[in-house]
C-alpha cells in the first residue's frame, strides 16, 4: 500500500527562498531547497514548528534515503553525510535540474523511503561521502 506524499512549502531555512518539506504518512522525511539552476534534497532533522514531525530515528531515515536513491537513480548519485549546526546528521544530494524534476524525484524517493523504513539501520556514526552497494549503505573514506 503506497502512502500519499505531500510536498509542502516551508520556511525552515533562512538562507533558502524556495524550500519545501516532504511528508509521507504521519512524518516529515525530507527537505528540498532550490536555487536558480538546481537544488538539494536532504533528510529532515527538525520540524518547522507546524506540520508533521520529523521521523524519530535519524539513522533509519538516512539509510532509507540512501537505499531509495540507489534503487531509483543508481549508484552514480553522490550522497553526502553531514551535520547541521546542532550536530544532527543528515544525508544530502545536489543536482542541476528543474524544480519540477526535483518535485517528481523527491516524491518517488519519499514513497520508496516510506516503504523501507522498517528495515534496521546499518549506519554507524560517521561522516563523509556515502554510497550504496547492492542495497547496503557503505561509508567511503
Amino acid at each position: 500500500m503506497t502512502q500519499h506524499v505531500r510536498i509542502v512549502d516551508s520556511t525552515k531555512f533562512h538562507h533558502a527562498k524556495r524550500q519545501w518539506r516532504i511528508e509521507v504518512g504521519k512524518y516529515t522525511l525530507l527537505r528540498l531547497t532550490y536555487g536558480q539552476t538546481g537544488g538539494a534534497l536532504k533528510t529532515a532533522t527538525a520540524g518547522d514548528g507546524w506540520g508533521r514531525p520529523v521521523f524519530p530515528n535519524p539513522g533509519r531515515l538516512i539509510e532509507a534515503m540512501a537505499v531509495s536513491v540507489e534503487s531509483l537513480a543508481g549508484p552514480q548519485v553522490d550522497l553526502w553525510l553531514d551535520e547541521d549546526a546542532k550536530g544532527r546528521q543528515f544525508l544530502e544530494f545536489t543536482a542541476k535540474a528543474s524544480v519540477n524534476d526535483f518535485f517528481e524525484g523527491a516524491a518517488l524517493i519519499a514513497a520508496e523511503m516510506a516503504a523501507i523504513l522498517s528495515r534496521p539501520a546499518r549506519l554507524s556514526s560517521s561522516s563523509g561521502r556515502l554510497t550504496c552497494v547492492n542495497g547496503a549503505l557503505v561509508a567511503a573514506a
